[in-house]
């Protein structure tokens, strides 16, 4: 219980300001769920536990790049804050790391 509630008190601290878009929401929820299913359906997959904390941490740069966008100005042009390069770079390395 003491981590859960210390959980929701960073996020709200570090994230409660924060007005999510579909794009954002999407982002961050199609890399961790592709983290989490690689913990199942690991096999043959070789440095998948590297694969693993790669999604995890991409996902983390996405919220901070959104929390920096957000601070920096209240419009970002047709909700772009450069994570889709982002995300396209760590899903190039994560190929690059299976083959």
């Amino acid at each position: 219980m003491f981590i859960w509630n210390s959980l929701k008190r960073l996020w709200t601290h570090r994230y409660g300001h924060i007005h999510f878009r579909l794009m954002d929401i999407n982002c961050v929820c199609y890399v961790g769920l592709i983290g989490f299913l690689l913990i199942f359906f690991h096999r043959g997959v070789e440095h998948w536990f590297l694969i693993i904390l790669l999604h995890g941490a991409l996902a983390i740069a996405i919220l901070e790049i959104v929390r920096l966008g957000e601070a920096k100005s209240h419009t970002r042009p047709c909700g772009y804050s450069g994570y889709s390069i982002l995300s396209l770079s760590f899903f190039m390395l994560g190929e690059s790391l299976t083959l």
